[in-house]
């Protein structure tokens, strides 16, 4: 059987690879692994896996192992064959909640940028920081520099102040208790004016990036929450600063809580379906 491993650029024992040095190639080969399992090959033995993605079958066995203490595999007891564990399946979850949140969120998202002139982001809450799920860009010529996919690490970005502010204390707790960096001039870096803020972004719905996260953009985010009042997402304006006055911001903001107070009813009645 032939090798039914990853493409040249991420082969095995490519220059890529070897300047990334080993723990970067073990990456490579775990998920090689994984990426053997797929509609025709539910259940692989080790053999198997051993053929399928060129590896001695000793370092299949250790990659494997590892791989199933992490919980990404799991061994048959009674065939003594591996199948996808218990981390792929939430990890695939996750994709799909994402996915559908996006698909309840996107015709909100693009009246709000045809009201507000500016792009909007929407976000969900990771173990890392916020995800950005889904955003639609503003006709004008200003584009945010963020991309889909990017996870903020940092809380000078308004929708991490969402997530923290409307999410279980513990969340809060454990960010506040970290040190903050300093990403321009106006980043918050004193964790009791941080609480603070966190306060007002509860009291008052809604969270502002005043050139905290980018010295040349400024955002507002609203939560959006389900049918439980989980906040499942947040909607995010993102303006660039010359476009960011007082007067804007708080037309934005208004933008921002009523979109996403119209989201939250869709998700409202999407689970109240679903339930019957």
């Amino acid at each position: 059987m032939k090798p039914r491993i990853v493409d040249h650029k991420t082969r095995i024992g490519s220059p890529a690879e070897r300047e990334n040095g080993s723990s970067v190639r073990a990456l490579f080969r775990g998920l090689n692994i994984l990426r053997c399992f797929d509609k025709e090959h539910r259940e692989l033995g080790l053999l198997e896996i051993s053929r399928l993605t060129g590896l001695h079958k000793t370092t299949a066995l250790r990659l494997i192992k590892t791989l199933e203490s992490a919980e990404f595999l799991s061994i048959d007891d009674g065939t003594g064959k591996y199948h996808l564990g218990r981390s792929m399946f939430l990890a695939v979850h996750l994709l799909l909640s994402a996915t559908e949140l996006v698909r309840v969120a996107h015709p909100h998202m693009q009246r709000l940028a045809e009201e507000t002139g500016e792009s909007i982001v929407m976000t969900v809450w990771t173990e890392e920081g916020p995800l950005l799920a889904h955003i639609v860009l503003t006709w004008r010529q200003f584009k945010p520099p963020v991309e889909t996919g990017l996870v903020f690490t940092d809380l000078a970005n308004a929708s991490s102040k969402v997530f923290l502010a409307f999410g279980p204390e513990r969340r809060r707790a454990a960010a506040l208790a970290k040190p903050l960096v300093k990403l321009t001039e106006r980043t918050i870096v004193d964790r009791r004016k941080m609480a603070e803020e966190l306060d007002r972004v509860r009291r008052n719905g809604v969270a502002y990036d005043m050139q905290e996260y980018r010295a040349e953009t400024c955002a507002v985010a609203a939560p959006v929450r389900d049918s439980t009042g989980e906040v499942r997402m947040a909607l995010c304006v993102v303006a660039p600063v010359e476009r960011s006055t007082q007067h804007n911001m708080s037309q934005y903001a208004n933008a921002a809580k009523k979109a996403a107070a119209a989201v939250s009813h869709d998700l409202a009645c999407q689970d109240a379906t679903e339930e019957e």
